[in-house]
């Protein structure tokens, strides 16, 4: 199996995953106010969008 392919299966075993895709999501249709500034809308997107992102590449830590 190509390594991409199997650490993408690997990656949907995981719930974090999932929570983190669904941040994408949210982040993808998240507009805060019209009255906030441009930069504000920016910043709560990336607040949202990089740990959801981080949640999806990196890989659950097994169980101890």
């Amino acid at each position: 199996m190509k390594p991409i392919l199997a650490w993408a299966l690997a990656r949907l075993s995981e719930p974090s995953t999932y929570a983190g895709l669904s941040g994408l999501i949210a982040t993808a249709t998240f507009l805060p106010g019209a009255d906030l500034a441009e930069a504000s809308k920016i910043l709560a997107a990336a607040a949202i969008a990089i740990p959801a992102m981080v949640a999806v590449v990196k890989a659950d830590s097994p169980a101890k």
